[in-house]
């Protein structure tokens, strides 16, 4: 593992200018969802460019924020979990909500010293019972990109599930 360094370029401070242009509008829980293209996160290698990318989001907004001492940013992303879990009955926060953890866990199996601040235990079992719950749904979203995927939408958050330590 390597250590975390923050990339001061041009695309990192982009992305944090973003988050924090949303911070200043309220509007953090738009940038988490990514559904409109102005408050969309996503790099060239996005798996799902239509919605914000998770590894973006916390990669290159997040934590960057977090490492400059940004003591605000933890309790603006908790509140953005909340806002998500609150919305579950909308699919997109369900994926968005799954697809935080698990890119979480990747990236804190890539960097050894990233804040690991955000915990799952809040939110886990809520998170599976929804999925449960939804699973029809889930396997017929197609809009945001989802209709052109192999895989449905359960079948990503299944996978995503099931190949993060978190849950």
């Amino acid at each position: 593992m390597k250590k975390y360094k923050c990339l001061d370029n041009k695309y990192t401070n982009s992305i944090c200018k973003t988050l924090l242009k949303a911070i200043a509008e309220n509007k953090v829980y738009d940038v988490f969802i990514g559904d409109t293209d102005e408050c969309r996160l996503t790099c060239k290698d996005s798996f799902m460019p239509t919605i914000t990318d998770m590894n973006v989001f916390l990669e290159y907004a997040v934590y960057p924020l977090a490492h400059n001492a940004d003591s605000n940013i933890k309790q603006i992303v908790f509140d953005v979990l909340d806002e998500a879990m609150n919305n579950y009955c909308q699919l997109l926060p369900l994926y968005q909500i799954v697809s935080f953890f698990y890119e979480q866990d990747l990236l804190s199996d890539t960097y050894e010293d990233l804040p690991s601040f955000f915990s799952i235990e809040k939110y886990k079992y809520d998170i599976i019972d929804k999925v449960k719950q939804k699973r029809s749904e889930l396997e017929n979203y197609k809009p945001h990109g989802f209709d052109n995927q192999i895989k449905s939408m359960y079948e990503m958050i299944i996978g995503m599930i099931n190949n993060s330590r978190s849950f």
